[in-house]
């Protein structure tokens, strides 16, 4: 039952793109509330979220945050 739902259930572009934002938004939510970092120290990346890593290695999507040191 489950490998006929995986094989049959379809994910689009958008829903995709809203998954990562929600995932980027949560984490930059924790490290506000849980890490007491400021605000304005933690910006949200946007962009090509199947593109290689700058570290190399396997393609697959991802989600990038910032923080700026001090």
């Amino acid at each position: 039952m489950k490998n006929l739902i995986l094989a049959n259930t379809v994910v689009g572009e958008q829903q995709l793109r809203s998954l990562a934002e929600a995932r980027a938004a949560g984490v930059r939510e924790f490290l506000i509330k849980q890490r007491k970092m400021d605000s304005a120290r933690v910006s949200l990346k946007s962009g090509d979220i199947y593109r290689t890593s700058e570290k190399g290695g396997e393609t697959g999507s991802r989600v990038e945050s910032e923080v700026e040191v001090e």
